[in-house]
């Protein structure tokens, strides 16, 4: 999965997750399902980090298997090795 992928999946399973959790403060109607709303909401919270930690991950050279740099975008090539990414 690409960095900028898992990014948006992340940011998207946290959206999710908060908006769960608070929609029974949103909603008066649903007032007395607060803490049933809030669980739900919490638990997503915690698979978008799991998720995070497990996949989404700064990538590695293959090579000479050093940290790559990805600020603007996946680099063609390993700044410590020089050898061509695939």
């Amino acid at each position: 999965m690409k960095v900028s992928t898992a990014k948006l999946v992340i940011y998207g399973i946290l959206f999710i997750g908060a908006l769960i959790a608070f929609i029974a403060i949103l909603i008066p109607a649903l007032s007395d399902l607060l803490a049933m709303f809030s669980l739900i909401g919490g638990l997503i919270v915690v698979l978008g980090i799991v998720f995070c930690v497990l996949v989404a991950r700064t990538p590695c050279c293959p090579h000479c298997h050093e940290l790559l740099s990805i600020r603007n975008k996946y680099p063609e090539y390993c700044h410590h090795c020089d050898k061509e990414l695939s």
